[in-house]
């Protein structure tokens, strides 16, 4: 007697068990995740509305043009990093106030951070950034 051969059926992908598999990996990873810390430096507060730097009070002001250069109060920083830092240092022995800091919007965000470094190593602990408000976006006439 010969019995008809079956045909094996063709394999299918479950994608039930395939879902809760993933589901209980991404679980999983984000239980077990650490998250850094928030780094040490300096510690930034929003001024109020109305606070503004009394000038008199020993504030010392750091212009950072879009080319890249330094003027510490009016004066051109050299282009070195020991001449700025040295100019800092000077400034902050004579000038006991914060530093506001006042850079061009063209600057590359890596130049704002290598000065803010400076300061820091400089001995400023207290910084402002001198911030311009944008004008409100006008309508062309209908």
């Amino acid at each position: 007697m010969r019995f008809p051969r079956r045909r094996p059926d063709a394999p299918a992908l479950e994608l039930a068990p395939l879902v809760d598999v993933l589901f209980l990996l991404l679980v999983f990873f984000m239980v077990a995740s650490r998250f850094p810390e928030v780094p040490a430096g300096f510690a930034f507060e929003p001024a109020k509305g109305g606070d503004v730097l009394d000038e008199e009070a020993g504030t010392v002001r750091l212009v950072l043009s879009h080319e890249g250069a330094l003027t510490l109060s009016g004066t051109l920083l050299p282009e070195d990093e020991t001449g700025r830092l040295a100019a800092l240092r000077q400034a902050r022995a004579s000038a006991p106030g914060p530093l506001v800091l006042a850079a061009d919007r063209r600057i590359d965000h890596g130049q704002v951070v290598a000065v803010l470094t400076l300061a820091e190593v400089a001995g400023f602990t207290a910084l402002s950034l001198e911030t311009q408000l944008a004008e409100a976006p006008t309508r062309g006439k209908p």
